[in-house]
C-alpha cells in the first residue's frame, strides 16, 4: 500500500520509494506474481526520488527538519540497510525534484538548485558542488545535465568539473516542460514533454546552442516522456500514453 513516488528496475527486482511506507524491494522474477521481499521503514518524514548503483540505492526525502539523501545497502534484498545520510536545510531548499547517480556522483535536484555529492565512499557522502538556478526533472548525458525547467524551458549544465558546475546552454520552448529524454543518433536529441504544447524535439548536438527541430501535438498535455529505440512514449495526462515514432526527428 501507500503512495509510490519513484521506482527503479534492475534485473529481477524493482526498488520503490514509497511516500507512506518507506523503501521497498519487490522480486518480479515471476511478473504475474510479484513478491515484496525487503523493506526499510522511514520513522518520520517521507521518501521521494531514488536511483540505484548496485549494491546501493540512493533515496531522497524530507522530514520536519531536513531534506536528505539516504544511502541504502541492497546487496541482501531481504534486508536493506541504511549506511549513510546527507542532510540539506529545508530553510533554503524548496522541493526535491530528482536524483541521478553516475560515476561515484549523486546529482540531487531541488526546485532551486543542483547539489552534487561525492559517493566514491558510499558510507561517507560528501557535498562537493552546487549550481543555483531554474531546475526540473533531469537527464545526465556525458558531461551535461539537461533540465526540464518548466516555464524557464530547457537548461543545460556542464558538470565535467563537479565542484564547479556551469550553465552552458538554454532554450526557451513552448509550454512548460515537465519531463525529458535524451536519444537519437549519438544522443543528439532531447525529447521534451511540454504540457499543452506537446512533445518538442530539440537538437543538442551542440549543447551550448540547443535548437528546436520539431513539435508534435498531443490531445491534452504531455506530462512526461521516455524513449525506447525509435519510439517516444508520452504520458498524456488523463488520456493515457501516446506512442510516437521519432525515427526521423
Amino acid at each position: 500500500g501507500g503512495w509510490i513516488n519513484d521506482l527503479f528496475v534492475l534485473d529481477s527486482f524493482v526498488y520503490i520509494s514509497n511516500y507512506d511506507t518507506g523503501f521497498q524491494i519487490v522480486n518480479v522474477a515471476n511478473p504475474v506474481s510479484p513478491q515484496l521481499v525487503g523493506s526499510l521503514a522511514i520513522e518520520d518524514g517521507y521518501f521521494e526520488w531514488l536511483d540505484v548503483s548496485f549494491p546501493y540505492a540512493y533515496v531522497t526525502g524530507e522530514d520536519e527538519d531536513w531534506f536528505f539523501i539516504k544511502v541504502i545497502n541492497i546487496s541482501n534484498p531481504s534486508q536493506p540497510i541504511e549506511v549513510a545520510r546527507q542532510n540539506f536545510s529545508t530553510e533554503y531548499y524548496g522541493a526535491l525534484l530528482d536524483v541521478i547517480v553516475r560515476n561515484n556522483l549523486a546529482f540531487v535536484v531541488t526546485d532551486r538548485d543542483l547539489q552534487i555529492i561525492d559517493i566514491a565512499q558510499p558510507t561517507t557522502p560528501n557535498l562537493i558542488g552546487n549550481w543555483a538556478g531554474n531546475t526540473g526533472k533531469a537527464v545526465l548525458n556525458d558531461s551535461c545535465l539537461f533540465l526540464a525547467a518548466g516555464t524557464f524551458g530547457l537548461r543545460v549544465v556542464n558538470v565535467s568539473n563537479p565542484t564547479s558546475p556551469v550553465l552552458t546552454g538554454s532554450l526557451a520552448v513552448f509550454g512548460s516542460p515537465s519531463g525529458l529524454a535524451i536519444g537519437g543518433s549519438s544522443n543528439q536529441f532531447a525529447y521534451i514533454a511540454s504540457g499543452n504544447a506537446g512533445l518538442q524535439i530539440v537538437s543538442v548536438a551542440n549543447p551550448y546552442s540547443p535548437q528546436i527541430v520539431a513539435v508534435c501535438s498531443i490531445p491534452t498535455q504531455a506530462v512526461d516522456v521516455c524513449l525506447r529505440d525509435t519510439i517516444a512514449y508520452v504520458a498524456d495526462g488523463s488520456n493515457g500514453i501516446k506512442a510516437i515514432s521519432v525515427q526521423n526527428p
